[in-house]
């Protein structure tokens, strides 16, 4: 960012008064007609630095000897610390400056447009404001790919992460409201804690299948999402991870879910499609999900761990896959509006406690023809035997 102070000691009571400038910020002080470079301690010091040197290879010293008045034209040059890394393109400068975050930038320059023809810098700089450029273009061009990308917070709608990205890092693209699109390459293998937390109007996320790690609350409150799919990779989802995604109609989990944590799909109030594929549903964040209609299982899966659907009262069917080995205690307790269960497995699967309980529509258990007589003397399934009977021929 480049803030404006009409002197320095205007500049010394704003930091004194406990403000901070982000690592890399600009500052421009009119009653020197300097701009200036402040690492804010990213050596473990402060230092200010007048940045302003001529075209070609003229370093500027640590002292910032170099004065503007030397110079006809030039431009600011950024050293910002190599992590920082942003695609090359141009972000448009607005008359106040405030869109340039220098914070945001590679080791490359920011280059101030002159207006056209030239412009002679005067003894104190006068001349060269950057509020004479109405609108302006930054060059970045970073010196290859890192883990960590940064990017102008608030001014991009969409955005292309570069090839070769490995982690996007924590609270990159935290609160971007403009941000409405984002295209993740399959180099990267985690998503960071926060990283779109409250891109309320990101509509558009394909997640692919090189990342493992979804960190905690990575897409909360990403109120415009409508779909999301969790590709086979991923093994990890953190707490929240997609809560508060109130507008996700459709969510697909894929085959490689170890661990999902507390929360990660609260209040995705308008859900009514899920498709599991991972082989244990040890989990329970999809109770109580009154919205969910439809209840889709892989064939890879298992396990279904205990009250996984509990309180799901807009089920009406279920379909078990023959896979299924085990449905454990309270899974479907209260699904109030459960009027058939369709169980695939010719060898009647381990039943927990109270499974159906609550279930007052339930008026149908649908087993393999072969094996009505084995689900109905089985352990738990014998609870039930009034209403299992063979699955009707097609």
């Amino acid at each position: 960012m480049i803030r404006v102070f009409n002197t320095k000691e205007e500049y010394n009571i704003f930091t004194s008064n406990g403000n901070d400038l982000k690592s890399g910020d600009l500052y421009y002080v009119l009653e020197d007609g300097g701009t200036h470079f402040n690492t804010n301690n990213i050596d473990g010091q402060s230092h200010d630095y007048d940045q302003i040197k001529p075209s070609g290879t003229k370093e500027i010293t640590s002292n910032g000897e170099y004065d503007v008045t030397d110079f006809a034209s030039a431009s600011v040059d950024v050293p910002i610390p190599p992590e920082y890394i942003i695609p090359t393109g141009n972000i448009a400068i607005t008359e106040n400056g405030t869109n340039i975050n220098v914070h945001d930038y590679a080791t490359a320059s920011v280059a101030v447009p002159q207006p056209s023809g030239n412009i002679t810098l005067t003894e104190n700089g006068t001349d060269i404001d950057i509020a004479q450029y109405a609108t302006a273009n930054v060059n970045v061009s970073g010196g290859g790919v890192s883990d960590m990308i940064d990017l102008i917070e608030g001014d991009i709608a969409t955005f292309d992460i570069p090839s070769g990205t490995t982690k996007i890092r924590g609270y990159l693209f935290q609160g971007d409201t403009n941000l409405t699109s984002v295209t993740i390459p399959n180099t990267v293998t985690e998503i960071g804690m926060s990283a779109f937390s409250g891109c309320l109007y990101l509509t558009n996320v394909s997640i692919p299948s090189s990342v493992t790690t979804i960190a905690q609350s990575a897409f909360y409150n990403c109120s415009s999402l409508t779909s999301v799919n969790i590709p086979n990779s991923v093994t990890t989802i953190g707490n929240n991870a997609f809560s508060y995604c109130i507008n996700a109609t459709n969510l697909t989990i894929g085959t490689g879910i170890t661990s999902i944590g507390n929360n990660a799909f609260d209040y995705n109030n308008s859900l009514t499609t899920l498709t599991i594929n991972t082989p244990n549903i040890n989990f329970t964040c999809f109770q109580s999900k009154t919205t969910l209609t439809t209840l889709n299982f892989g064939n890879s899966v298992t396990e279904i761990g205990a009250v996984a659907f509990n309180g799901c009262s807009g089920l009406t069917t279920i379909t078990i896959p023959s896979g299924v080995t085990s449905i454990g205690n309270m899974v479907f307790r209260n699904c109030s509006n459960l009027a058939s269960v369709t169980v695939e497995a010719t060898t009647p699967p381990t039943l927990g406690t109270n499974v159906f309980q609550g279930d007052s529509n339930l008026a149908h258990i649908y087993v393999p023809s072969a094996s009505v007589s084995a689900y109905q003397s089985a352990s738990g399934w014998s609870d039930y035997s009034s209403i299992i009977e063979a699955i009707p021929s097609a």
